[in-house]
């Protein structure tokens, strides 16, 4: 909670909602006042659980592809593609993530 202090009076003494959050409950809360800035966010996600690194991953993909219409798009129509000769076997995809 030392940054809480030296981010309140970066903030010209102006009382900041104190928020806390977290990712799960092996992440270590952090607290924070107003905004952190990128380099703070990263160096938060560096310390994070390699399981909640990777949900953080997934999220900020999706947050990417819902802002993107032809992504979007794309995505949807393989997903309600019903023609089995375009689906990938449970066997093809694990070969994929090694």
């Amino acid at each position: 909670m030392p940054n809480l202090l030296k981010q309140l009076g970066e903030a010209g003494g102006k009382i900041l909602p104190i928020r806390r959050f977290h990712f799960s409950c092996r992440a270590r809360p952090m607290w924070y006042a107003g905004i952190m800035n990128l380099d703070e966010i990263k160096k938060e996600v560096a310390e994070l659980p390699r399981e909640d690194q990777n949900q953080l991953a997934a999220y900020l993909v999706h947050l990417r592809h819902e802002q993107d219409s032809k992504t979007r798009a794309d995505i949807t129509a393989k997903i309600d593609d019903k023609d089995p000769a375009h689906w990938v076997s449970l066997h093809a995809l694990q070969k994929l993530e090694r």
